[in-house]
């Protein structure tokens, strides 16, 4: 769908109440997402970016995606989220064969992507609103999403008001309002302090629905469910922290390199 200016949200439409209510969640039995022999190769390179990548996240599963730069992560996501087709394999979300992008699945990309003339409540919005959702349950959601968070009080700030963690955290709201199943996050929170980074995926961690979530700060995101190792297109090591740790591979190296 293509917009023109003058039919997106303007600024001088009026804000939300900075009311907090419990945070928006998707149906719990929802957000099988399976990926199973995956290849991609993009063209001019030598390397494929995918090799036989097999995964099963099941519903509400908390997964974190690392590695080193290259090695497939962002092409992995991107091809879950439908908006790159692999080579060979397939994509299903609950049974469903993914074809494309869907309103099922929300992305957050490291560049936040705001509309600059728009407040953080109005861009949180702006889906719901270009999807006719009425202007109060519109509020609702989107009050519960700047809470999970933590920007209630900046709620009418414009993005040039903004630090670059605060525009990620916009941008995660952004996607949370949609209620997803399954919410795909990379590098969305690059720009954030520890603190702030760990009390967000804490937040994240009460909703219902599926995460994967590509992370280069280990320790924010030990917790999770699983931690998938990428390394030249393939999976090298799948497991919980104590595991991976204990195995002493690649993600004990690349733990012992950021916490020691």
């Amino acid at each position: 769908m293509t917009l023109t200016v003058s039919e997106l949200p303007q600024a001088t439409d009026s804000g939300i109440p900075a009311a907090v209510a419990a945070p928006a969640t998707s149906n719990p039995s929802k957000g099988k997402l399976v990926l199973r022999g995956i290849d991609k190769n993009f063209n001019g390179s030598n390397v494929p970016a995918l090799r036989g990548v097999s995964l099963t996240c099941e519903p509400g599963e908390f997964v974190v995606v690392v590695g080193p730069s290259g090695c497939g992560k962002s092409t992995l996501l991107n091809i879950a989220a439908g908006m790159i087709k692999p080579d060979a394999g397939t994509v299903r979300l609950d049974g469903h064969r993914v074809k494309g992008p869907g309103p099922d699945r929300a992305m957050v990309f490291q560049e936040h992507g705001l509309f600059p003339w728009l407040s953080a409540s109005q861009n949180i919005a702006f889906g719901l609103k270009m999807a006719g959702v009425p202007r109060s349950e519109r509020d609702d959601r989107v009050a519960r999403a700047l809470n999970m968070v933590h920007l209630t009080h900046s709620a009418q700030k414009l993005v040039h008001e903004l630090s670059g963690g605060m525009k990620q955290r916009v941008a995660i709201a952004r996607a949370l309002v949609t209620e997803p199943r399954i919410l795909l996050l990379d590098e969305a929170t690059s720009h954030l302090d520890a603190v702030t980074e760990a009390r967000v995926h804490a937040n994240l961690s009460e909703r219902a629905g599926t995460r994967i979530v590509i992370a280069h700060r280990l320790s924010t995101v030990r917790d999770a469910d699983r931690i998938i190792v990428l390394a030249d297109g393939r999976i090298a090591e799948s497991g919980r922290h104590d595991e991976l740790v204990a195995a002493g591979g690649a993600y004990a190296e690349l733990v012992a390199h950021q916490l020691a």
